[in-house]
């Protein structure tokens, strides 16, 4: 049987990614109100946030939830492709603050799907 608290497990790592998201969501808006500009990828971004909800359903209507999110990033970068193209004059390269801070972001993502990716096989072992 698993353990009960998982449901608290996963509310408090979606908890510390969120509070550690905060000083990057404000560095950007700082640089953006100094430059009027946004950083290079933020409208990749944009569109991988646009694009996976939209492959979600189309993962369900297929069959194949798990291959749904796949679709929606490849929808989402295409989208996001687009966008920088056509925004190209609206970018800036991003500062090192940004840079460093995007670093630590992708360690914390990668480190918090290690965590579930382990936490899945142990719950397969119950």
């Amino acid at each position: 049987m698993p353990p009960t608290n998982l449901p608290l497990i996963i509310l408090i790592i979606i908890t510390l990614f969120f509070l550690i998201s905060i000083p990057a969501f404000k560095i950007k808006r700082e640089e953006f109100k100094k430059t009027g500009k946004h950083p290079k990828g933020h409208y990749m971004g944009l569109g991988i946030a646009t694009g996976l909800p939209i492959g979600i359903p189309l993962g369900a209507v297929m069959g194949n939830i798990a291959l749904g999110p796949a679709i929606g990033i490849a929808i989402g970068v295409v989208i996001g492709a687009g966008l920088e193209k056509q925004h190209a004059s609206e970018l800036r390269p991003m500062t090192e603050r940004e840079r460093s801070v995007q670093q630590k972001l992708i360690l914390i993502c990668t480190g918090t799907l290690l965590l579930g990716v382990l936490t899945f096989f142990y719950l397969q072992n119950f």
